[in-house]
């Protein structure tokens, strides 16, 4: 159904993308179209959510990767630990537990 204005209603489902491409690039997009039969948007569809599908991994790997190197440099730079009295072993204090207020009162003048 076709609005007065000759533009067609945009469907939240099938939500509409557009780019920009040169007067070239347009005639090689629409030759690959002619020639192999197939819409534009299945060309691109392949093209783009073919490659996404093998990023999406990768990507979503280096940003836990990135987040793991940040966390542990701000771990090896910020941490707080002492050895237990008890048993010797490492203790690590973390912010705002009981242990870390104590330590803080302790120390304020």
């Amino acid at each position: 159904m076709a609005l007065s204005s000759g533009v067609l209603p945009v469907s939240e489902a099938t939500p509409p993308i557009a780019i920009r491409v040169s007067a070239e690039e347009k005639e090689k997009i629409d030759l690959i179209a002619k020639l192999s039969g197939r819409s534009k948007r299945s060309l691109f569809q392949e093209a783009l959510l073919g490659i996404a599908h093998s990023k999406i991994d990768e990507l979503k790997n280096a940003q836990n990767e990135g987040y793991e190197e940040g966390f542990q440099a701000a771990k090896e730079k910020y941490e707080i630990w002492y050895f237990c009295s008890k048993c010797g072993e490492q203790m690590t204090m973390y912010p705002d537990d009981k242990d870390h207020k104590k330590m803080s009162g302790y120390m304020k003048v």
